[in-house]
């Protein structure tokens, strides 16, 4: 799978009103036909709470740590290697 669909915010958006549709208006296949829009809106709700978790309890502690490590910053190497 090299090349992946990403789900933004107006994809799921319109993914949920498409999915309204057949699914409020269609008697017998409705459900069957907006089933797919609706698993990419849940999929898409589901990264959310991931990304929130991921930036509080991992990176945001992780990042004054980082900045007080004594390993230069690559723009300080180039900055240095220029006054050469």
């Amino acid at each position: 799978m090299r090349h992946r669909t990403v789900v933004s915010w107006p994809l799921a958006l319109t993914a949920t009103v498409a999915g309204a549709f057949p699914l409020l208006l269609i008697d017998k296949r409705g459900p069957q036909l907006a089933a797919p829009l609706i698993a990419s809106v849940i999929s898409w709700l589901g990264t959310i709470p991931i990304a929130a978790a991921s930036w509080l309890l991992v990176e945001r502690p992780i990042m004054p740590r980082a900045r007080l490590s004594s390993t230069p910053r690559p723009a300080d190497n180039l900055a240095s290697n220029r006054t050469r």
